[in-house]
């Protein structure tokens, strides 16, 4: 979102339950509030604060949880992937990239020193 006017900018972020058959849609409702103002700077800087309905603790991420029913069955499987999820897989793919290139500098420095 890009704010170009200062002020106190409310948000209420849900799904929407599209009355599907076999999906149980997770009813969680979260409170955004975008303070948007001049830092020190005279640059727009924003705060931003969000929480959980029914709690009065900040939360750092909205995660929605859905499951699907399959039929004829009591399994539920969860079919929802987050942004939480999505960032974990790319770190460790970044760390084991960084430790391949690491042990692969290590053994060309040996080479070199060894002649």
């Amino acid at each position: 979102m890009i704010f170009d006017t200062t002020g106190t900018y409310f948000y209420r972020i849900s799904q929407i339950n599209e009355h599907q058959e076999q999906v149980i849609y997770d009813p969680a409702i979260y409170y955004i509030t975008v303070d948007v103002y001049y830092d020190s700077n005279h640059t727009l800087a924003t705060s931003v604060i969000a929480y959980k309905d029914g709690s009065v603790e900040k939360t750092e991420d909205i995660h929605f949880s859905n499951s699907y029913q399959l039929t004829g069955s009591q399994q539920h499987i969860d079919k929802t992937k987050t942004q939480y999820t999505t960032q974990m897989q790319s770190y460790w793919f970044l760390c084991i990239s960084a430790f391949i290139l690491l042990v692969i500098l290590v053994i060309a420095y040996r080479r070199k020193e060894n002649g």
